[in-house]
């Protein structure tokens, strides 16, 4: 039953997909993830499952969760609960597949 409910193996980022720039990824972050994801969440007491979106280097060490979830499953934002339309989802998907450079 686990295999069912696994997420897919995410494809290996290539750097052969051209990176939107990563101010335009943090905003998208900062908008739609990090009002439960951070240190002082808007909506919780405390970033579920302790992950946290508040610096650059968090963003890029989970950019591979951040893709499973928001992109491919879309199971993030929880039900869609900001409102991520999916040209944010498809920007997100286009930075982890060009290696989730932060420059």
């Amino acid at each position: 039953m686990t295999w069912f409910t696994a997420p897919a193996s995410a494809p290996t980022p290539s750097g052969d997909v051209d990176a939107p720039p990563f101010h335009e990824v943090r905003v998208v972050i900062a908008t739609r993830c990090a009002t439960c994801h951070s240190a002082y969440p808007d909506a919780l007491p405390v970033a579920p499952n302790n992950v946290m979106f508040d610096t650059p280097d968090q963003i890029k060490t989970l950019a591979e969760r951040i893709y499973q979830r928001a992109v491919v499953a879309k199971t993030m934002p929880m039900a869609n609960q900001t409102g991520m339309p999916d040209e944010e989802r498809e920007l997100l998907g286009q930075w982890y597949l060009a290696g989730a450079p932060l420059e």
